[in-house]
């Protein structure tokens, strides 16, 4: 799941690291999408590194720990009294320059050696959500001119080209099953101005994010940037056929962003009815406005619309589940909405003329849920009892969902848990059935009328803002 997601309207020309030293040539018109495959990018690993060395958090996930990394480390760490680490540690105080803005900028600049402008930056900026100034981007790349030579990040990036094909020919392999460009001329509609490219962040652990950019004469690129969370014993990436939803969700915001901008007046009453009811859950995941989220509403109902024709109708569900456990209750509704544009083509051409009904659909489900809606803690949200009333002497499932809460990006979990106002203290290992979500089944004493529990991942803790969990367990019958 991507965190956030920039749109940035300029050119752009893309380098390798091979070829740092010199900036790359004007790229070719586009006719067809060539197959997709992914490669890791020097403008990419360049501004993850800085920000990392800022202490950004996002770039600094526990699931982005790997030997790269040490080497990362052990290559630039005396860099962190740095003028550009200072003006990042600066920025994000000041201005809340992180996440997808960092990213922004990465593909923003021509190549990882010149970070030359693509265009004049009065153009772009606003495309970042306005946390980068003209002034402070100027600046920024300066200095970060002179961290390119003063930490010789060409020597370090040359040394590492054997673990970055590696780590592409990895994606590739999995990318070959996907079907992910078919199923977007198909759903979308073909674009043949467009390019699409798959980067891989290998310090962004669980970091994604989707950022475009528009040639003066029309091409276009959309972009995938994947962050590395699993490595092999060897400290290589490791991917998934669970990867396409999130590849899939990155590539979605490229089409779908410019369709929410355009109606933003429309959506407003819906969004700003929605927002307030789950402003905690939608903050925890750097999700700030109404806007946002309702973006982020668009793109989550295209991606399980992607899952259930690629994967089927039980993958869809459990896609759903996921995203109404992150606060997006209505989106498997906005969904099933979809499926009148799928079926009437004829009628809806492109998505973007099925807009008025989204619109619908929104106000609809404000007027029916948003005004009895309140507020709820995130904390509580993040778990699962199953069953809702648990019984004394039997079973019970504490499903837990890391998702960008303190414990985000964890190797392991535990459950630190007592009953009865916290007697019989114990910790129990949790098991990881999917992506930032873990497990464990307990057997309750017998006679226990409560149960308290909070998480670990060994070094640090969830324990829901200081208010702790805790459930009801219900006598059993013979009791």
């Amino acid at each position: 799941m991507g965190l956030s997601h920039a749109w940035l309207c300029c050119v752009v020309a893309t380098g390798a690291f091979s070829q740092i030293s010199e900036p790359p040539a004007s790229r070719p018109a586009a006719q067809t999408q060539p197959t997709l495959s992914s490669h890791v990018d020097p403008r990419v690993e360049l501004m993850s590194i800085i920000f990392r060395l800022a202490g950004n958090p996002e770039y600094n996930m526990d699931n982005s720990a790997s030997p790269y990394a040490d080497e990362v480390e052990a290559h630039f760490g005396r860099f962190r009294g740095h003028a550009v680490v200072q003006k990042a540690r600066q920025l994000r105080k000041d201005r809340w320059v992180g996440y997808d803005a960092v990213m922004g900028m990465a593909i923003f600049v021509e190549d990882a050696a010149t970070l030359k402008e693509c265009v004049p930056l009065e153009q772009c900026v606003l495309g970042m959500g306005g946390r980068w100034t003209v002034d402070d981007a100027r600046e920024f790349l300066d200095a970060a001119k002179l961290f390119v030579k003063d930490s010789d990040f060409a020597a370090f990036a040359a040394a590492h080209e054997s673990l970055y094909a590696d780590a592409a020919a990895r994606m590739n392999d999995v990318l070959k099953k996907l079907h992910i460009q078919e199923w977007f001329n198909s759903f979308f509609g073909a674009r043949p101005e467009v390019t699409f490219e798959l980067i891989l962040g290998l310090l962004n652990g669980g970091g994604c994010y989707g950022p475009a950019l528009r040639y003066p004469d029309g091409r276009e690129v959309y972009y995938s940037i994947i962050g590395c969370s699993k490595f092999d014993r060897q400290g290589r990436p490791v991917f998934s056929d669970a990867i396409a939803a999130t590849i899939a969700h990155e590539f979605c915001h490229s089409y779908t962003n410019p369709m929410v901008e355009k109606r933003l007046d429309q959506l407003r009453p819906s969004g700003e009815q929605l927002f307030a009811s789950c402003k905690a859950q939608m903050h925890q995941q750097a999700y700030s406005t109404w806007k946002t989220m309702m973006t982020e509403s668009l793109v989550r109902a295209c991606v399980i619309r992607y899952v259930r024709a690629t994967k089927g109708r039980i993958a869809a569900w459990l896609e759903t589940q996921g995203q109404t456990a992150l606060g997006f209750v209505w989106v498997g509704g906005l969904a099933d909405c979809l499926v009148e544009y799928e079926d009437l083509r004829d009628h809806y051409p492109t998505l973007d003329t099925f807009m008025p009904k989204v619109v619908e659909f929104f106000d609809d489900y404000a007027r029916k849920h948003g005004s009895a809606a309140a507020e709820k803690p995130a904390g509580p949200d993040r778990v699962i009892v199953t069953p809702d009333h648990p019984i004394a002497g039997e079973e019970v499932k504490i499903t837990y969902f890391a998702w960008f809460g303190p414990l985000a990006g964890s190797k392991q979990m535990t459950l630190h848990h007592g009953f009865d106002r916290w007697q019989q203290v114990t910790d129990v290992s949790m098991r990881k059935p999917a992506e930032e979500t873990w497990e464990v089944t307990l057997k309750l004493p017998p006679g226990v009328k409560q149960i308290n529990f909070v998480f670990t991942n060994g070094e640090k803790w969830d324990n829901n803002s200081e208010s702790d969990w805790r459930t009801t367990i219900s006598p059993a019958p013979s009791e």
